[in-house]
């Protein structure tokens, strides 16, 4: 199953971890921090909240478009003063 995660938080972070461990979940989690996305493309990681690596079936992307394509399920995890915003932007997809 293909999941969205909007947000890389650590209730974000915990919720992929936990979805992940189903062989057949591919997980996306959804940021618009640039360092967060950048340091998981080198280490797999995001150690500002943990520092553990994740699993091969979870990824990490600042494009709307690349996180919800072909999604199943779309978890909104953001902070309350950004929810509107991210709503708004992910209604075309």
């Amino acid at each position: 199953m293909k999941i969205t995660i909007m947000g890389t938080g650590a209730y974000s972070i915990g919720i992929a971890l936990m979805l992940a461990k189903k062989e057949n979940n591919y997980i996306t989690l959804w940021t618009e921090n640039e360092e967060k996305l950048n340091e998981f493309n080198k280490t797999h990681k995001i150690s500002s909240i943990f520092d553990v690596k994740l699993p091969d079936n979870v990824s990490v992307t600042n494009s709307y478009e690349k996180a919800l394509e072909d999604t199943e399920l779309i978890f909104l995890i953001t902070s309350a003063k950004y929810i509107l915003s991210v709503c708004k932007n992910i209604l075309p997809f």
